[in-house]
């Protein structure tokens, strides 16, 4: 009799965090960085106006 085993296994769950928390880092750090020029071009036409 053949036992079936269900689920995931170690490796493909590892695999699946790593991509997961890459593709949040990277989300994260575009965000960061568009805020950060956007704040920065403020900053400027602030000083340019005044």
């Amino acid at each position: 009799m053949i036992r079936r085993r269900r689920g995931f296994t170690l490796v493909e769950v590892s695999l699946f965090l790593a991509i997961t928390a890459a593709s949040f880092v990277g989300i994260v750090a575009g965000t960061q960085s568009s805020i950060f020029q956007q704040r920065y071009n403020d900053a400027v036409q602030s000083f340019v106006d005044f």
